[in-house]
């Protein structure tokens, strides 16, 4: 019997729901270069009842699948158990329905653009950074990009830049550019397989939710400057537009596959084609949700941050601790995520938002945010939604502000970059907020100025924080917080563990079995990432040392 999981979609409805999956639907994701047929006649042999069937590609570029089976003849969990078994398979999951978008809470508070400039200092200190860059291009001359993966788009609202794939001719039918989607000029609509991304005909997207994709993609890029509307935290940055924000996994998994397809083109054409996405951008989630039943998500972003792409995603719209009671992907352990919690214009945390030392980065202003929505109009909204994509923005304007040292050699090295732009954010790009402490990893919110000023200090010896790659059968940390002696429990031994603080520095490395424990007085209170390995394959979770 499946575990009932609830799940709070805030302002909207409360649903509790006893089968959280799509039946008859698995994600499988291979080893890199094997047949996904061959990989199901060998399942169909272990299991012949199961009739399991190739339903569609997630992402080929991954070798990521939708794998259909019969529900009638065999539960899921052995469909899972038995898939697993074939030897070409990474990774096996269900389908996972009741995703919720993360949209606008009722505690709603009324300020506007105050997150830019605050009499109460409760802002983002964006004009101070206004004057080192306002973003658009790197150094080095390229395009940014930040890819809003969410409801709808309004590609002629006077206030916004769209991304456009000029090696695309926009509507003829074909793929121009051979990147595997046609027509993709626009952007693409993930349920549609197309790139119109901007029609109100889709019944998981139509109405007010195509006003938040928009209003979204405003916080990050509003042009600025221009005489009318808003200013987004980048006033040149480009906004790629896909439409994927969904209660299906799957359909999740696809939009990260296009924004993944079209970075690592950039970077093996050496930016000729495809595009420059150094961030993503997510507002939806699961509460409470467990990130060890969703390896396939969890796992694409330490693909993502692989080929330089961080990823900003939104806590939840409830009051909670995510450290101790779950979330999708708040707490998913990659490297290469931005968790975001709600912060007012008094510079306390909306109360309505999650929270937690390990798993929550930063807060950033997200209660009455003034933005664009369709039609050339503008409104206030309130939620993670809305401190997500000024996390986003923030990740664009950093880059706009990177020395061409740091980016020189980004394309062949994408996710070293990628590392050192977020250990900048999360070292010193933030105000320390008295009533924020304890309740994330920086315990503040943060502060543009103080990010792009940090990158000044760039170090060309730093470090990379080791790739997160395949879960091994896991490990444990306790406590976590730690202060003075830190547990490590492995079921496999021998393993290699290692240790690296938020800079990408070595702190700690051996050979463990079974419990080890380690002395952790010595080492400086901040978060650390814990990296086991059995030489094959390698797990990390963090770890928070205080003091």
């Amino acid at each position: 019997m499946r575990t009932i999981i609830t799940i709070i979609f805030i302002g909207l409805v409360y649903v509790t729901l006893a089968q959280n999956y799509v039946p008859n639907q698995l994600i499988v994701q291979l080893e890199s270069k094997k047949s996904i047929d061959k990989s199901i006649e060998q399942a169909q042999v272990f299991l012949p009842e199961a009739e399991f069937i190739m339903l569609q590609p997630l992402s080929k570029s991954l070798n990521i699948w939708l794998v259909g089976y019969n529900e009638t003849n065999v539960t899921s969990e052995n469909a899972v158990a038995t898939i697993e078994r074939v030897s070409s398979v990474a990774l096996a999951q269900v389908n996972h329905a009741g995703i919720k978008n993360r949209n606008q809470p009722n505690d709603a508070e009324y300020g506007q653009q105050w997150c830019h400039f605050n009499s109460n200092d409760a802002d983002m200190d964006t004009e101070e950074a206004w004057d080192i860059t306002t973003g658009g291009v790197t150094a080095l001359g390229d395009t940014i990009v930040v890819a809003v993966i969410d409801g709808g788009a309004d590609l002629t609202h006077e206030d916004l830049n769209y991304w456009r794939n000029y090696q695309e001719i926009e509507a003829n039918g074909i793929d121009d550019d051979n990147n595997g989607y046609v027509d993709d000029y626009n952007g693409w609509h993930v349920y549609k397989n197309s790139g119109t991304v901007y029609e109100d005909d889709d019944v998981n997207m139509a109405g007010s939710w195509d006003d938040h994709g928009i209003h979204v993609s405003g916080i990050i890029g509003a042009k600025g400057n221009n005489g009318i509307g808003v200013s987004g935290v980048s006033w040149n940055v480009k906004v790629m537009a896909i439409r994927g924000s969904s209660t299906d996994e799957a359909v999740l998994v696809k939009s990260y596959g296009y924004v993944y397809d079209q970075r690592m083109i950039y970077n093996r054409s050496q930016g000729d084609s495809g595009a420059y996405v150094v961030a993503t951008n997510s507002s939806f989630g699961v509460n409470y949700g467990d990130p060890a039943a969703y390896p396939i998500w969890c796992g694409l972003y330490d693909s993502m941050g692989e080929v330089g792409i961080l990823s900003a995603v939104a806590g939840p719209n409830l009051g909670i601790n995510i450290d101790n009671e779950g979330d999708v992907p708040g707490a998913c352990p990659s490297a290469y995520t931005l968790s975001t919690t709600n912060s007012r214009n008094n510079d306390n945390r909306n109360n309505g938002a999650g929270y937690g030392l390990v798993h929550c980065d930063i807060a950033a202003p997200g209660t009455d945010i003034y933005s664009t929505i369709a039609g050339d109009s503008y409104g206030f909204k309130t939620g993670t939604s809305m401190a997500t994509p000024q996390v986003a923005g923030a990740i664009g304007l950093m880059y706009a502000a990177a020395p061409a040292a740091m980016l020189s050699n980004n394309l062949n090295y994408p996710s070293v970059t990628a590392a050192t732009i977020k250990n900048y954010m999360l070292t010193d790009g933030f105000d320390s907020v008295a009533s924020m402490a304890g309740e994330s990893v920086t315990g503040g919110r943060l502060n543009l100025f103080k990010a792009l000023t940090a990158l000044e200090q760039y170090d060309t010896t730093s470090t990379e924080i080791s790739n997160v790659k395949r879960k091994t059968s896991g490990f444990k940390l306790s406590p976590n917080p730690a202060s003075d002696v830190l547990m490590i429990s492995s079921s496999e031994e021998p393993q290699n563990i290692k240790i690296y603080s938020i800079l990408g520095e070595l702190i700690y490395s051996n050979i463990i079995s079974g419990t080890t424990k380690i002395d952790v007085s010595q080492i400086e209170a901040g978060l650390y990432f814990v990296i086991i390995s059995n030489g094959q394959r390698e797990e990390t979770q963090r770890v928070v040392i205080t003091r």
